[in-house]
């Protein structure tokens, strides 16, 4: 659903549809920031209580360095909230694919050395975001070159090699408001072989 068709060369490796929490998700993690949720009724979701924070977890047990990765997501209870998909060797460096379903806009950021980067991708605008419901992400990485879909559609590439391996990462960010829940459903993981 996030990217449509899929290279040739794709072997899924990793279907979760969050209907149980057999890969251990969240395991009712609550901080002073985050509640990441177990899942329930086939969602994952994350509530991100404070503003101007980005929270996510990462699928752990593969690492890949051409891939497609795809999760559907909703934003509720904060207008300017966005969705997340992520790429990266560690907590201190991914790119950070959002979309924010109410403005539908959506920018590609880099956290490198723990430090946020200039974006990759600024903010713009697409109207294949979805302003009221579920939206697929979709996260491509083939010699490096970085895509972004959103709901089947390309909506931005950028050339960017700076993790040559890594794992994915799903959640979401926070700006003027906080209190917003991220619900994640159907992460799917192809590797390009």
């Amino acid at each position: 659903m996030g990217k449509t068709p899929l290279p040739s060369n794709a072997v899924l490796r990793f279907d979760e549809p969050f209907d149980d929490n057999r890969n251990n998700w969240g395991v009712a993690i609550e901080g002073e920031d985050v509640f990441y949720k177990p899942p329930e009724d086939g969602e994952y979701c994350i509530l991100i209580k404070r503003d101007n924070f980005t929270a996510w977890e990462w699928y752990e047990p593969f690492r890949t360095d051409e891939f497609v990765a795809e999760v559907a997501c909703t934003v509720s209870g904060a207008d300017d909230a966005s969705c997340g998909l992520g790429f990266g060797p560690d907590g201190d460096n991914i790119y950070w694919y959002e979309i924010s379903p109410t403005s539908q806009t959506f920018g590609l950021f880099v956290l490198e050395d723990d430090e946020w980067q200039d974006m990759l991708v600024e903010w713009d605008t697409s109207r294949n975001i979805n302003p009221n419901g579920q939206n697929y992400m979709s996260l491509e990485r083939v010699n490096g070159v970085v895509s972004m879909y959103v709901n089947g559609v390309l909506i931005a590439q950028v050339e960017d090699d700076r993790f040559p391996e890594g794992r994915v990462g799903i959640g979401g960010s926070t700006y003027d408001e906080g209190n917003a829940t991220i619900c994640l459903d159907n992460l799917r993981v192809w590797r390009l072989e």
